[in-house]
């Protein structure tokens, strides 16, 4: 089994700056700027920790029921021992949507590793994005769009930003989703994404991969 040294299904931590439609394509130069500048607190990485003590994946998802309605849920696993383990998974309380779960997944991460040395994998470019670009611009403007309204899930927004200082070092890192690698990643993009999903109801007949 490959470890996490291997990196093959860490994505670039650029793709996260991928082109948005209102948005010019940054430069390579200004990438490397607002990678330097736009950190919202020291040892924030994109890239993995050499020096983690703590690995942990996770994943949200969001379903619509029998009923119509919609069932979001997250999940953090860790492997221990050559098995895979949860270390929290819960279904999503308040407005249901895919984004929000993988949010509310990074934040606990971040929130359980308080005084760790930890990485975080997520397959969320959205997440991700927010973390290591985003987050510290909208801080500036006060979570708020340049016409004067409060950014899209601002609430989690605000609370991400809290719970980014909680460890002692932390790389939150863009993995590929749904990968079907054999090394560490890609099984625990798989087991985050298959232990979300049971705890929404999406899978309770289904085994883990």
């Amino acid at each position: 089994m490959q470890g996490p040294g291997t990196r093959p299904n860490i994505a670039s931590p650029n793709r996260f700056l991928r082109q948005r439609k209102d948005q010019k394509l940054p430069t390579g130069q200004q990438r490397r700027n607002v990678q330097k500048e736009e950190n919202i607190r020291p040892y924030l990485q994109a890239e993995p920790l050499v020096d983690a003590t703590t690995e942990w994946f996770t994943d949200g998802c969001c379903f619509r029921t029998d009923q119509g309605t919609l069932q979001a849920a997250w999940a953090i696993v860790e492997q221990k021992e050559m098995k895979w383990e949860v270390v929290k998974a819960e279904k999503l309380e308040g407005p249901q949507s895919a984004q929000r779960a993988e949010l509310r997944a990074v934040i606990e991460a971040l929130k359980l590793a308080q005084g760790r040395k930890v990485n975080i994998y997520s397959d969320s470019a959205y997440v991700v994005g927010a973390v290591h670009v985003e987050l510290r611009q909208w801080m500036r403007a006060g979570f708020l769009t340049a016409g004067g309204k409060p950014i899209k899930h601002e609430e989690e927004m605000k609370e991400l930003a809290e719970a980014l200082l909680q460890p002692e070092k932390v790389a939150v890192i863009k993995c590929k989703g749904h990968s079907t690698g054999t090394d560490l990643i890609a099984q625990g993009n798989r087991q985050a994404d298959f232990i979300a999903k049971q705890t929404a109801g999406l899978s309770r007949r289904s085994r883990m991969p």
